[in-house]
């Protein structure tokens, strides 16, 4: 699951419930049978973690992030080792909202199972919930050194995106205009990286590089938004006229 940051916790979905009311209670009914089972499975082990993460992970799923706690702590009182362990606990922590233990799990993850994208992922992500964007960027750019194999295409963009988004967030905006990039060679017809991208490099004073885009972008979307960069951009390029038409054009 992974956490998404701010916009979007093993792949790639948060706390995502999309059920039917009416099979609602029937479910319910089924999952704590299903749990309780589980429960008695790993209750029956004390020398395989697997049982207890696998409890942990159900729970999870029923958004009870305490008991899930409770479980993955069992199976790294089994095995240490245990990166699933270590990486469900720091889910349940972030679900719990206790962000610095949650941290301290994926750090485990990470020196654990290095080559884990997700675990490098997670840990960017609490650390940017931390408010610590450098080490966020640098826990971004070792999830995507590990992307391969584990990562999916909408992983790897996520990934980039949040560099991108710790990068401007330390005022390093030609650096996150270079990750916005990375992250359109993946996805190169996605409008909102287009749009960020510009946005970045106007921020990092290289904003005429981003007008072929912008001016491409404008003629497809209705967004005022694009237009309003486009008039930023020949503002400062000293060419008023030129952003009065295009403030005109996002009002008409």
């Amino acid at each position: 699951m992974i956490i998404r940051n701010g916009t979007r916790i093993a792949r790639p979905v948060a706390w995502v419930l999309a059920v039917l009311v009416a099979i609602a209670v029937a479910n319910v009914a089924v999952a704590q049978s299903s749990i309780e089972e589980l429960r008695t499975a790993a209750q029956a082990t004390d020398e395989d973690p697997r049982p207890w993460v696998t409890l942990g992970n159900a729970l999870l799923d029923e958004a009870d992030p305490e008991d899930a706690k409770t479980a993955y702590l069992e199976a790294i009182a089994i095995d240490y080792r245990s990166c699933d362990g270590h990486f469900g606990l720091g889910l349940s922590e972030f679900a719990r909202g206790d962000h610095a233990a949650a941290l301290f799990a994926f750090n485990e993850v990470t020196r654990l199972c290095a080559e884990r994208f997700d675990g490098h992922y997670n840990r960017a992500v609490t650390l940017s919930r931390l408010r610590r964007p450098s080490e966020a960027a640098e826990a971004f750019r070792e999830a995507i050194a590990q992307a391969e194999p584990e990562a999916s295409t909408d992983d790897r963009v996520a990934a980039w995106v949040g560099l991108a988004n710790e990068l401007k967030r330390t005022e390093a905006y030609g650096d996150a205009a270079s990750a916005y990039e990375s992250a359109l060679d993946l996805r190169p017809t996605d409008d909102d990286l287009i749009f960020r991208r510009a946005d970045a490099l106007w921020r990092a004073d290289r904003g005429l590089e981003a007008l072929p885009d912008l001016t491409a972008l404008e003629g497809r979307t209705r967004d005022h938004r694009v237009s309003a960069l486009i008039a930023d951009v020949y503002v400062d390029a000293g060419q008023i006229d030129y952003a009065m038409r295009s403030l005109e054009r996002a009002l008409s």
